[in-house]
Formats: structure tokens, sequence, C-alpha cells
């Protein structure tokens, strides 16, 4: 379960370096952003093995059943699409910077897991999953 704090914080950290590159007009905010970005999506991808994991050990009866794969469907949804973003980044590596489109795309994309991630709290708290006694 600790897994899914990396990228559940460093993607967001990530969006909030990217802002703080474009109000300083510091260059080293883009590469911080940059970086967490790339290890933030690493850890997604391992953290989402996991999380297919804990998936498979609910009985598909379970009423968290549903909630899980909507959660775990939405974070994969949400990795995919930072994986683009993170593989268009890399491709460009050194020449890193500031474009509307792809903050537009970073800020829903972050929306969007952070949604994802409070039905994956709930799933924590309120039903057990991913807990180890």
């Amino acid at each position: 379960m600790m897994l899914v704090h990396f990228p559940s914080a460093l993607l967001p950290v990530s969006l909030i370096a990217d802002f703080a590159a474009i109000f300083y007009g510091e260059n080293n905010f883009y590469l911080f952003a940059f970086y967490s970005a790339v290890v933030g999506t690493a850890f997604g991808w391992l953290a989402l093995l996991f999380g297919v994991i804990d998936l498979l050990s609910i009985p598909p009866e379970h009423s968290a059943f549903n909630k899980a794969l909507i959660h775990g469907g939405l974070n994969f949804f949400w990795l995919i699409l930072f994986s683009v973003y993170t593989v268009m980044e890399i491709k460009t590596y050194p020449e890193i910077g500031y474009s509307s489109l792809k903050l537009i795309v970073k800020i829903a994309v972050v929306t969007g897991l952070l949604f994802s991630n409070f039905l994956g709290g709930e799933l924590v708290l309120k039903f057990g999953i991913g807990k180890k006694e």
C-alpha cells in the first residue's frame, strides 16, 4: 500500500513545479517537474501491478469489487495519459519548458488522478482492501 503514495504525490508535485516555473521564470522548476513526472510514472506502473493483485483478491460478489474496478480503471486511464505525456517529455529532453497544451493535459490528468485516488482511499479505509493484518 505504501507504494501508491509515490505516484499520488509526485504527479501532482510535477504540476505544482510547472506552475512555479511559470510564476518564477526559473527553469530548474521545469527540470524538477520533469523528473517528478518520470519517477511518478514509473512508480505508478509498479503501483498498478500491486493494485491488480489486490483487485484479484476481492471476491466479485463483495460490495467493494465494483468500486475497485472503477478505481483501478480510472487510475489505469490516467496512468496511460501521464505515460504518454512523460514519453513526449523524454523525447524532447533536455528541451523542457512550458506549453499551454501540456499544462492543460497535466491539469486534467492530475485532477482525475486525485478523484480516483479518493476512491482508492475509500477502498482502504471503508473496506480494508490492501491492508496487511
